[in-house]
């Protein structure tokens, strides 16, 4: 049975619903940062559509099911670049688009998936433009990207989004998951701080957790830890690194914000609060955007690790030594 993860519960009960009364929108986009199983989600709904079932969920035994499961479905086309980080480019589109223009081999309909729909060059996303706004009867494109950002506008604007936004650390669904998936010895609440409230994210770097210390950063915060040593000890997992000072970070300001109640991590509430008495509100914003860049650059350039996350981490000190004006 393909089912989805525990924390999309919420959003696949929308999206169960919009099916069983005929509303489901021709095209879905999928957003969410990276580890929150957005593509999953979308290969649970497409699955669901071809079961011969019906259900709210696909079977795994229909024929149907059994052609998807060996990835020979006539009805599915998946559109992936060829190569990790490379594009999709407007041919692929083309075919993709003639596909959705014949007749289904078992009359539900034919679906389309995306992923990465950032991957998607200019040329390709202006050509899908005419089908998101003509759609083909009975058709599904579903799109899935964690930078809807880069995509156009107008594409963006015609698909219905299905977001899945972060879980916090004391999320019990997420936690009872990443329990069932590790086993025992592994604090789930870091695990989820570590992975900015992704459950993938958490489960995969499980390994690397110990790598990386709150502590640590609150201590190069107060002059009390030197940048360059803390920067040398977590290079080996820069990008787990990175994005837990990025989730960190937000939490900061979410704190500035006055939306305490809104934190991911509410375990290091009293902490966060502690720091968040002296800063600098522009130079955290400033800081934000430094580190969240580069953690982007880390994960898609070459990046030398050490002088990345120590940049950061110097950046981090210099932002949060700064009084306030």
């Amino acid at each position: 049975m393909t089912a989805p993860l525990p924390w999309q519960a919420e959003a696949w009960e929308r999206l169960s619903r919009a099916r069983r009364v005929g509303r489901l929108p021709h095209a879905l986009l999928f957003t969410g940062p990276e580890g929150m199983g957005k593509g999953h989600l979308a290969r649970a709904l497409v699955a669901a559509i071809l079961c011969e079932a019906d259900g709210d969920t696909a079977c795994g035994e229909c024929r149907s099911c059994q052609l998807r499961l060996a990835d020979s479905h006539p009805d599915r086309l998946v559109l992936q670049p060829e190569k990790e980080g490379g594009a999709i480019g407007v041919e692929a589109v083309r075919e993709a688009i003639a596909f959705l223009q014949r007749h289904a081999h078992y009359g539900v309909g034919r679906c389309i998936l995306v992923e990465p729909a950032e991957a998607l060059t200019t040329s390709a996303a202006n050509s899908l433009l005419k089908t998101l706004e003509e759609p083909t009867a009975g058709s599904l494109l579903t799109l899935v990207a964690s930078r809807p950002g880069r995509l156009p506008a107008t594409v963006v604007s015609r698909c219905q989004q299905v977001h899945l936004a972060p879980v916090a650390t004391d999320d019990a669904t997420s936690r009872d998951w990443l329990d069932r998936n590790l086993g025992p010895g592994h604090d789930a609440a870091k695990l989820l701080a570590l992975a900015a409230g992704a459950p993938l994210r958490a489960r995969d770097r499980a390994s690397e957790a110990a790598t990386v210390d709150f502590a640590e950063w609150q201590a190069l915060a107060t002059g009390e830890a030197d940048p360059v040593t803390v920067a040398g000890r977590w290079q080996r997992e820069p990008a787990t690194a990175l994005t837990a000072v990025v989730a960190w970070t937000e939490d900061l300001l979410r704190l500035a914000a006055g939306a305490g109640e809104a934190l991911r991590q509410p375990d290091h509430q009293a902490a966060l609060q502690r720091l968040a008495e002296g800063v600098d509100w522009r130079r955290l914003l400033e800081f934000h955007a430094t580190a969240v860049s580069t953690l982007d650059g880390l994960t898609r350039r070459n990046l030398n690790a050490e002088l990345a996350l120590e940049g950061v981490l110097v950046a981090w000190t210099e932002a949060t030594r700064r009084p306030r004006r």
